[in-house]
C-alpha cells in the first residue's frame, strides 16, 4: 500500500506558478483586449496569477472583467505622473515587478500585452523552464 501512494507521488506533475503581467490603460478597445487575453489564460493550466496593472486609478470596467474571468487576479496601479507616454508600460512592468517581489511570490513571469495574441501552447512551453529561459517574438515593423 505504501509502494503504490509513492509511485502515485512521483508521477504527480508539479507545475510551477505562471505569472502573467498586463499593463493596461484606458482606450475603445481595451474591453476587447482584456477579454480575448482573460479567455486564452482560462485555457491555461493552474495556478496562474494574472497580473494587472492601470495607470492612474482601477477603472471599474476592468475590475469587472477580472472578475468575471475566473482568473486568479491581482489588479493593480501605476501612480507615476508620466510625461512621456512612452514609458507609460515600463513603469506598470515595474509595479507588477514590485509587487511580485514584495509578496515573495515564485514563479514563471510573462509580460503579456493586452493587445498581442497568446497560444495556449506558450503556457504550456513554459512550464518547462526551470531556471531561466528566453525565445524570440516576432514583430511588426
Amino acid at each position: 500500500m505504501t509502494n503504490s501512494t509513492l509511485l502515485v507521488d512521483k508521477n504527480q506533475e508539479t507545475r510551477k506558478l505562471l505569472i502573467v503581467a498586463t499593463p493596461t490603460y484606458t482606450r475603445p478597445l481595451q474591453a476587447y483586449y482584456l477579454n480575448r487575453l482573460a479567455y486564452t489564460l482560462k485555457l491555461a493550466k493552474a495556478p496562474l496569477l494574472w497580473i494587472v496593472v492601470e495607470m492612474n486609478l482601477q477603472s471599474e470596467e476592468t475590475a469587472d472583467i477580472l472578475r468575471r474571468s475566473s482568473v486568479m487576479y491581482r489588479h493593480l496601479v501605476c501612480k507615476r505622473n508620466l510625461t512621456d507616454i512612452k514609458d507609460r508600460q515600463v513603469h506598470q512592468r515595474n509595479v507588477a515587478l514590485s509587487h511580485i517581489e514584495t509578496h515573495r511570490l515564485d514563479g514563471i513571469i510573462y509580460f503579456a500585452n493586452e493587445d498581442n495574441v497568446c497560444s495556449i501552447d506558450l503556457f504550456q512551453q513554459m512550464r518547462h523552464i526551470r531556471q531561466f529561459g528566453t525565445w524570440t517574438v516576432a514583430k511588426q515593423p
